[in-house]
């Protein structure tokens, strides 16, 4: 039962969420072509320069609020799912409380670790675009350099920091979880607050 909750709820997560994950990319692309123009070796003229400068503000500023999407539609999901209208008929399922809590956590997981690989490979292409060939090489050589300093423990840091980013991603969804349903309790016994 847990394989179908789940796929409801990331069918109803990613419904939205691939809009603003293609929208980001592609601004990535004209941040990147931003970067390039920016690092010209003559001097462009003032006006064309606070162009710029206020696109990439723009284009760095939608990119962090895909990942503030992420949350807000992952937390409505949970909302409505338990506390509105349509709680009345979840909970008449005959599915235990906790396999429906698991299906949300799940999915709310899943799509902020999605929502964090858009914006690395956003970062990515910025970069790949906006330095051109000195990005591969300085990466290669970085990524070549730590290995030869830390060998198989580059690959137990990693794997550290991958498992610190996922228990993050759960811990700070059940809290939020934990907020949205003290809130509804409360509103539901004292109308007034």
């Amino acid at each position: 039962m847990l394989g179908k909750l789940l796929k409801y709820d990331l069918k109803y997560i990613y419904r939205y969420w691939w809009i603003g994950a293609l929208t980001t990319i592609a601004l990535s692309f004209v941040g990147g072509f931003c970067i390039k123009i920016g690092t010209v070796e003559e001097e462009p003229a003032f006006p064309v320069v606070m162009m710029f400068f206020l696109m990439m503000f723009l284009i760095i500023f939608a990119i962090s609020s895909f990942a503030l999407l992420t949350s807000i539609i992952i937390f409505v999901r949970f909302y409505k799912n338990f506390f509105s209208d349509e709680g009345y008929l979840t909970f008449t399922l005959p599915i235990k409380k906790g396999t429906l809590l698991n299906s949300k956590l799940i999915a709310g997981t899943l799509a902020q670790l999605s929502s964090t690989a858009v914006i690395i490979t956003n970062i990515f292409i910025m970069l790949a675009i906006g330095i051109g060939a000195d990005f591969w090489s300085g990466a290669s050589k970085g990524i070549a350099e730590l290995w030869n300093s830390l060998g198989l423990y580059l690959l137990i840091y990693l794997a550290e920091i991958s498992a610190g980013v996922v228990l993050a991603y759960v811990f700070s969804t059940l809290f939020t979880y934990v907020c949205i349903t003290i809130a509804s309790i409360i509103t539901k016994k004292a109308r007034v607050i």
